[in-house]
């Protein structure tokens, strides 16, 4: 086996970590630190599944058409892997005065904290890294 297999056999659990990052400056605690939502990376097999739930194809003039929900894809990056807070916790659900996760998280966050929390999720998970600038961190 390779140096590589070996190394993706001993770290094949990728979800398993767990980030704090800041949404916006909007949450702060009662002496004014900047408050962190917990949150953890998808993986392959949760990115695949939530773009085809979130693809539609559609027949117009005989043409097929294909459409991305990415407001979808955002909240459910979102609720499945914001850990802190879980917006799948019934008591917290309940206190809201809501039925799902995907209402909790459209009450309690503004427009652009949903795309940067999604972001954020997205970055953990791999989305954000630039390969051609780690080889070139990594020649310095």
């Amino acid at each position: 086996m390779s140096v590589l297999n070996d190394f993706l056999l001993e770290n094949a659990d990728v979800t398993i970590q767990e980030v704090e990052v800041p949404v916006s400056t909007r949450f702060r605690d009662k002496d004014g630190n900047l408050l962190k939502f917990k949150i953890r990376p998808m993986s392959g097999e949760d990115f695949g599944k939530y773009q085809k739930q979130c693809t539609s194809i559609s027949i117009n003039n005989r043409k097929k058409e294909t459409q991305f929900d990415s407001g979808k894809f955002n909240m459910m990056c979102i609720v499945n892997h914001c850990v802190d807070p879980s917006f799948k916790d019934a008591e917290f659900l309940k206190k809201l005065g809501v039925q799902t996760p995907e209402q909790a998280a459209s009450k309690v966050l503004l427009a652009g904290e949903i795309v940067e929390l999604s972001s954020q999720i997205s970055s953990i998970s791999g989305f954000d890294t630039d390969i051609n600038e780690e080889i070139e961190k990594a020649k310095n």
